[in-house]
C-alpha cells in the first residue's frame, strides 16, 4: 500500500466516519477537503473532477478500502475492497 497524503487521509477517514455504505454527496465531500461550506446549489463539473480525482489517488493506494459511486446521485460512499482469489 503507497502512503496516502495528508488530504487524501482526511478525506478516507470522513468517509469512513459517515460510515461504510453511507452515500455521502458530493459537495460535503468538497467540503470537508476545502475545509469549508460551499453552496450546495453550486455543484460544478470542477468539484466533481476535484473529488474525483482525490477518490481515484485513495482508490489506487489502499488495499483495504475503496470509495466508489454511490446509489444516489451525486454521492460516494466507502466500502471494503473486493479481493481477488
Amino acid at each position: 500500500m503507497k502512503q496516502l497524503s495528508t488530504m487524501e487521509r482526511s478525506l478516507l477517514a470522513f468517509m469512513q466516519d459517515r460510515g461504510y455504505g453511507t452515500d455521502v454527496p458530493i459537495m460535503n465531500m468538497y467540503a470537508a477537503l476545502m475545509r469549508g461550506n460551499p453552496d450546495p446549489d453550486n455543484i460544478s463539473s470542477a468539484v466533481q473532477q476535484y473529488v474525483g480525482a482525490f477518490v481515484s489517488r485513495i482508490n489506487r493506494k489502499q488495499d483495504d478500502y475503496e470509495i466508489v459511486p454511490g446509489n444516489v446521485k451525486r454521492t460516494y460512499r466507502v466500502q471494503l475492497k473486493h479481493k481477488e482469489q
